[in-house]
């Protein structure tokens, strides 16, 4: 969806490489099977990146196997799925269908309002259809949803979803003392608190919000949402992580897009500053800030399997993009 939270694969072994395309597949594999194609075609190596910490935080039982597909015909791909590996997948479709809706509430794209509606026909369509304000029922794009509470440094407050009395069994432990998703789990308060922060943020984006730290924090919250799976242990580091990976990317995809935002008359955080003499360096300093927080989150948490993939996305991936828009920024001058 971003395409920003990626490994940096020349700095990968070979074989957690392989591990890494397995979760990979596992997700789009879970997209089809829960979502059909149209979920699919949402996949990005972006939310790969959650389905693997999610995995090696609460170690469910694995799913590996191998299988031929659309994309690989003749050779099997290894395929690692997991419980969180639909969950991942379940949020990716709800960030996704409410993006389309704000295409369709911003440009009138009849073919994002189209999409939207193959979203709701997948496995989490009936949550989707309750959220209180749609494409369907309004054309300014409002919600009438609560906004949740989080505070700005990405904690995770008391009204977090699974406190509302549609989630009280969201998970269960077994016997081994595992966390494991509930079938009866309800992204009812998750939906809604996702749809009131995009609306927040479209209405902000409207008014040519510059306070960029605005901006990316509402974003902020959205990916702390889907962060926390659980009100558990686990969830104030996973929100703080998921708090300032978002702000992250908000402020990476600004900075990539400014120059073509302004060209063709659209909102962009930095429009009014782009042109100084020290943009880039004041946006580095931003992004370092943000992942420095997001890591040392990250280095809280009791994430043993895979952590030099987690490691190699946090301290290396995620800056792939900023050299290449430098790099190029360069060659034009």
């Amino acid at each position: 969806m971003f395409g920003y939270v990626v490994v940096n694969k020349p700095e990968l072994k070979f074989r957690e490489f392989d591990v890494y395309r397995a979760y990979y597949c596992g997700l789009c594999h879970s997209l089809s099977k829960r979502h059909g194609l149209s979920g699919q075609l949402t996949l990005s190596y972006d939310m790969t990146f959650l389905v693997i910490l999610l995995s090696s935080l609460y170690e469910p039982e694995h799913n590996v196997t191998s299988k031929r597909c659309v994309v690989h015909p003749l050779r099997r791909q290894n395929i690692i799925s997991s419980e969180f590996t639909d969950y991942v997948a379940d949020m990716n479709v709800i960030l996704s269908y409410f993006k389309c809706l704000d295409d369709w509430h911003d440009d009138r794209s009849v073919l994002k309002l189209a999409y939207s509606k193959l979203l709701k026909k997948g496995s989490i369509g009936k949550n989707l259809n309750n959220v209180h304000a749609t494409s369907d029922s309004t054309d300014d794009g409002s919600v009438a949803a609560t906004q949740p509470s989080a505070v700005d440094d990405g904690s995770v407050a008391a009204t977090q979803p699974n406190s509302d009395s549609n989630n009280q069994n969201s998970y269960f432990t077994d016997d081994s003392g595992h966390l494991h998703i509930s079938p009866d789990y309800s992204y009812k308060n998750k939906i809604e608190a996702i749809s009131s922060l995009l609306d927040e943020l479209g209405t902000r984006e409207k008014m040519n919000e510059t306070n960029v730290d605005v901006v990316a924090g509402l974003f902020g919250k959205i990916m702390q949402i889907l962060f926390v799976p659980f009100d558990d242990i686990y969830a104030k580091g996973l929100g703080r992580m998921g708090f300032y990976l978002g702000k992250f990317i908000y402020i990476m995809d600004a900075f990539d897009d400014v120059e073509e935002d302004v060209k063709k008359g659209r909102y962009n955080v930095f429009s009014n500053c782009y042109t100084d003499p020290d943009f880039e360096t004041h946006v580095k300093d931003m992004l370092t800030m943000m992942m420095a927080e997001c890591s040392d989150a990250f280095e809280m948490l009791p994430a043993v399997d895979n952590a030099d993939i987690l490691r190699n996305i946090l301290y290396s991936g995620v800056w792939n993009s900023y050299e290449r828009r430098v790099s190029k920024n360069l060659e034009n001058k």
